[in-house]
């Protein structure tokens, strides 16, 4: 099932566009969805990878800088170079702006990279983003959206931090239920994800005037979303150095080009339908993104094999 990881995201766009009427009842319940799903993942994963954390202390702030700062702005500005709505272009901005996918460790594992690095990173990436992402966006989209930054700031620590801390507490005090959510892990994220999917998409085609947004301008966000991904992935593998004091830089550029869109849709999809469709595109991304890792990964073992 892991080979079609971005299978169920494609389904649930396409259902959203021809069934869209039950989106807008279910996202009023896309917090707990969108909670669940964190906290389950959350549960199965590995908290010992984290007593190490001070060994990796500079590569660690050199990911927050890039993931909070850096490539943002530089999403940013580019978005404002290639699109003329400004919902569109803040809400691209964003979704560059949330903590790093959950399941940046497993691609990462999967592509022979630093999966203790990768899970390190995206850790302190979901602690500092309910302050730093509300920062960026007071600063740079305040005449889009007037947002009560402390309320963003708890919503995102609800949507974060808090499944991050129950789920270790869980796994360490409930080990025997930990085992079946691992088991039952890939297929409850499948099913998460696709429900959150269909809610944000489906929610967009019904309230977005669609017929006064000139195609380009979705086919330019949609290949934004695309620059987020796999932009970003060659832009830092290509880019920085081969090794961070023991972290490669693949580790790194698989994990920063993985952002958790789920966070920045879900906080716009009662704000602004609109500039929420720009942030989900990065599940259309995701799901092409995915597989392509999923099939370097097929491709290395296959020459491996080959040689062998």
């Amino acid at each position: 099932m892991s080979n079609f990881f971005g299978l169920p995201i494609i389904l649930s766009i396409i259902l959203a566009y021809f069934v869209p009427y039950f989106s807008l009842p279910l996202s009023r319940y896309i917090f707990l969805i969108l909670f669940l799903m964190m906290f389950w993942t959350a549960l199965s994963l590995d908290y010992r990878k984290l007593k190490n954390f001070w060994h990796f202390t500079p590569q660690v702030l050199i990911g927050i800088t890039l993931s909070f700062i850096l490539l943002p702005l530089f999403l940013l500005g580019l978005a404002s170079l290639c699109l003329t709505d400004n919902k569109f272009i803040y809400g691209f901005f964003f979704s560059a702006l949330n903590p790093l996918a959950i399941v940046a460790p497993f691609f990462v594992r999967k592509n022979d990279g630093h999966e203790e690095f990768s899970f390190i990173l995206m850790v302190a990436s979901m602690l500092v983003a309910p302050f730093l992402t509300p920062l960026m966006i007071n600063y740079f989209a305040a005449d889009i959206w007037r947002i009560d930054l402390a309320l963003l700031s708890k919503t995102m620590i609800l949507l974060t931090a808090v499944p991050l801390i129950l789920g270790a507490l869980a796994s360490r005090f409930f080990a025997k239920s930990r085992d079946f959510f691992l088991r039952h892990s890939a297929l409850a994220n499948s099913l998460f994800l696709s429900i959150i999917t269909y809610s944000f998409f489906g929610v967009a085609f019904q309230r977005v005037h669609w017929n006064i947004i000139p195609s380009y301008e979705i086919l330019t966000l949609f290949g934004l979303a695309l620059i987020q991904d796999f932009g970003i992935y060659f832009l830092l593998k290509f880019t920085l150095p081969d090794t961070l004091k023991g972290v490669d830089n693949k580790s790194l550029a698989i994990s920063l080009s993985m952002k958790n869109v789920a966070v920045s849709s879900a906080l716009l999809l009662s704000l602004d339908p609109k500039a929420s469709f720009a942030s989900s595109m990065g599940f259309v991304a995701h799901a092409f993104f995915f597989n392509f890792l999923l099939l370097r990964q097929n491709k290395a073992k296959t020459s491996l094999s080959e040689s062998a």
